[in-house]
C-alpha cells in the first residue's frame, strides 16, 4: 500500500501518538489473503470504543480512526505478518498535498511531517506551504 500520513489530525500530539493514513490518498495491490486478516480483524471487533482508543487499543483518537485510516497503520504496525509489509509512505508535500498547517505541527514532526525536511522543500515554501 502506498500511502499518506494525516500528522495534523492527531489528537495530543506526543512521540507516541498514532497517526491515520490521509482519506483523501491510496495506492493498493489487492490481495485476498490481506483482505481476509482484514475480515477478520473487523469481526473480532478490535476497535475499543469505551474508552475510545482506537484499534488493537492503540489506533484510535484521530480523525477518521474507525475507518480505514485507522485500521491501515493498525494493521501495518501491529497484525502484518514478519516479511509482508510492503506498505510505504509517501511524501504528502508531492502526493495528495492538503495545505498544511505549520501553526498545528507537532514537536515530534517538523511542519507535522517526520520525512526529511530538505527532501520534502521545507527550505522551499513553493514546494510545500501553509495553503492559506
Amino acid at each position: 500500500a502506498a500511502f499518506t500520513r494525516d500528522y495534523n489530525s492527531v489528537k495530543d500530539p506526543c512521540p507516541d501518538a498514532p497517526v491515520g493514513i490521509q482519506g483523501g490518498f491510496l495506492v493498493v495491490k489487492p490481495s485476498l489473503e490481506v483482505l481476509d486478516r482484514f475480515k477478520t480483524i473487523l469481526r473480532r471487533g478490535e476497535f475499543l470504543l469505551d474508552p475510545r482508543k482506537g484499534w488493537g487499543g492503540k489506533f484510535g483518537g484521530f480523525y477518521g480512526d474507525m475507518t480505514f485510516q485507522g485500521i491501515l497503520p493498525y494493521y501495518y504496525e501491529m497484525v502484518a505478518p514478519e516479511g509482508e509489509h510492503n506498505e510505504i509512505e509517501l511524501d504528502r508535500c508531492i502526493y495528495n498535498q492538503m495545505a498544511d498547517n505549520p501553526r498545528k505541527s507537532t514537536h515530534r514532526f517538523p511542519r507535522a511531517t517526520p520525512l526529511d525536511p530538505e527532501k520534502m522543500g521545507f527550505s522551499d515554501t513553493t514546494k510545500c506551504r501553509d495553503g492559506r
